[in-house]
């Protein structure tokens, strides 16, 4: 069971908190936040087409970079979107 939950933590919320932290910790002051989204982005789509295209028979390893990728680019969007939000209501 333990083994289970750190392959979630790993995989899934490691790279979303990271998506957060680098988000709104370094960017939230400055107007050049959209470039950590840009570059969560470009690594999400070359992590899908690697593992697309990379034929890995037996390895997973493709697919679980990408979900990270995605889970990290999920992460930044939410940041910028909460971020986006604060600043309107002031």
């Amino acid at each position: 069971m333990a083994q289970i939950v750190l392959n979630y933590l790993m995989i899934f919320i490691l790279p979303f908190l990271l998506g957060i932290l680098l988000r709104s910790l370094l960017f939230r002051k400055k107007a050049r936040g959209w470039i950590i989204t840009v570059i969560a982005a470009v690594l999400a789509i070359v992590a899908l087409i690697i593992a697309i295209a990379v034929p890995s028979h037996g390895s997973e390893a493709n697919g679980l970079r990408m979900v990270q990728a995605i889970c990290l680019l999920v992460g930044v969007l939410t940041a910028a979107g909460i971020i986006r939000l604060r600043h309107r209501q002031k």
